[in-house]
């Protein structure tokens, strides 16, 4: 009886973990490639625009928002969920 309780407690864990390794792999997957490749792409195209420094400052700043904001930094309850999780 101990051994069939003890079977469905891994399976259980090993069912919970399988989920937490898609929600993470989705998670890595959205940053990478929505968030970081759509915003570098953009990033290159404005850059071979700029003419003065200061332009580029600038276009790298609104850069570095972008991402921040799409990654969910400003959302403390999320942000704060996500690293829950990967410790």
């Amino acid at each position: 009886m101990k051994q069939k309780a003890l079977s469905k407690n891994i399976k259980d864990l090993l069912a919970t973990r399988n989920q937490m390794n898609l929600v993470f792999d989705n998670f890595w997957q959205y940053f990478q490639i929505d968030v970081i490749q759509v915003n570098s792409n953009k990033l290159l195209e404005q850059i071979k625009q700029v003419k003065e420094f200061e332009e580029l400052r600038n276009i790298l700043e609104v850069h570095l928002k972008l991402i921040h904001n799409q990654c969910f930094l400003k959302q403390t309850k999320i942000y704060k969920s996500i690293l829950e999780l990967i410790q």
